[in-house]
């Protein structure tokens, strides 16, 4: 009897090396995994689209590699790689997170954009139809062909946010598109203002 005692003993002993070795393996692939993650977030824009997004996948990131890093500092049968693994688990989970949400934002940015040219569009129609219809000669206070001068560059405007809509610049391309918006309208409002002034002097 003591002497399967005395045999089962390294049996245990060797059980429990085998375990504490097992823990101490670095979870390579599933920090790996949790790195892809990360780089198609960055890669899909969340700087821009989603910027708390991808700080939150960065930061899950970091406290990964410094466990890992707190982890290897220590003796190879006191490495425990546990909360590392479910940490990269984490990590991944957060960019993969921070991906439908740079996506979703994107798709939120591009559907403004497209609005804004569709209104900057409308808006320059209406205003090439004032400035055609404006009154000229004695009396008016318009410069047609700065006026014209002025449309052009709309059209331009419009045009560039076209490019960069289709180069999926969707935040800048609103922009451009709200300027030539604005610039549209501030045409219109010019001849508007104008045709009041003149059928005020006639009155």
């Amino acid at each position: 009897m003591r002497f399967v005692r005395i045999a089962i003993v390294p049996v245990i002993l060797i059980a429990v090396i085998a375990t504490l070795a097992g823990c101490s393996k670095e979870p390579v692939l599933a920090i790996q995994d949790a790195e892809a993650s990360l780089a198609k977030l960055q890669s899909a824009g969340a700087a821009e689209y989603a910027p708390q997004a991808l700080s939150d996948a960065q930061n899950a990131m970091a406290q990964l590699k410094a466990e890992v890093e707190a982890q290897k500092g220590k003796f190879v049968l006191f490495r425990s790689f546990k909360n590392a693994e479910a940490m990269a688990l984490t990590a991944k989970q957060t960019a993969e997170a921070g991906i439908q949400t740079t996506e979703a934002n994107k798709a939120a940015a591009k559907a403004e954009a497209e609005n804004s040219l569709a209104a900057a569009r409308a808006a320059l129609t209406e205003a090439q139809k004032l400035v055609a219809e404006a009154p000229v000669g004695k009396g008016s206070e318009l410069d047609i062909k700065m006026l014209q001068s002025d449309l052009m560059g709309v059209e331009q405007s419009l045009a560039d946010a076209d490019g960069t809509l289709a180069a999926g610049r969707f935040k800048e391309a609103n922009t451009k598109a709200q300027a030539a918006l604005n610039a549209a309208n501030t045409i219109a409002a010019d001849v508007n203002n104008a045709i009041a002034l003149r059928a005020a002097k006639k009155h």
